[in-house]
């Protein structure tokens, strides 16, 4: 009587539990999948095959902890505009320029001759670089005037120009780097 007592309580408390089951792989297991394509270059006298390669790899799960997600926390604060241009600067002065004249540079550059946005056009990268480096759109004042030479710099393409002569302590302009001005 005593065993089929013990055996009844055990069935009942385990009859009305699930639990889910996990596959788990040994440490290190990875699921890799390799996508390519090849096509043959036609030139005389030579054989070339061009291939392209896309490759993913998955870690798989080796502990029933990988199941659950992680949260990661956000950072409380954005990054101002302010402190995106010292990052540019330490950029600058890292490739053995003057950051901060080159900066300047740039803004004035933008404010002289600015992107060509078409309002029906989707053009991400144009309101981006014109975002960046137009500090009037959306600059507010939180110190005491050491913004203000952002502004002026663009105030200065804006109205004068010949951005090179102003900012000379930089001898190339990095926005032709990366933009094309075509003469319309």
């Amino acid at each position: 009587m005593l065993v089929t007592t013990f055996l009844v309580t055990c069935c009942a408390t385990f009859a009305n539990t699930l639990s889910k089951r996990s596959l788990l792989f040994q440490p290190s297991t990875i699921l890799q999948f390799t996508y390519g394509v090849s096509a043959p270059a036609l030139l005389p006298k030579r054989s070339i095959n061009l291939s392209v390669c896309l490759q993913t790899n998955f870690q798989l799960p080796n502990n029933i902890s990988n199941f659950y997600p992680t949260t990661v926390s956000a950072r409380l604060d954005d990054l101002d505009r302010h402190t995106f241009y010292e990052y540019l600067v330490e950029i600058l002065n890292g490739v053995g320029l003057d950051g901060h004249y080159c900066l300047l540079r740039s803004i004035c550059e933008i404010g002289e001759i600015p992107m060509h946005i078409d309002p029906g056009d989707n053009s991400l990268l144009e309101n981006i670089v014109h975002y960046i480096f137009s500090p009037s759109e959306d600059f507010v004042q939180i110190d005491n005037g050491t913004l203000d030479v952002y502004l002026d710099a663009e105030k200065w393409g804006k109205t004068l120009g010949k951005c090179h002569r102003k900012f000379e302590k930089c001898p190339m302009s990095i926005v032709n780097l990366f933009t094309k001005l075509f003469y319309i």
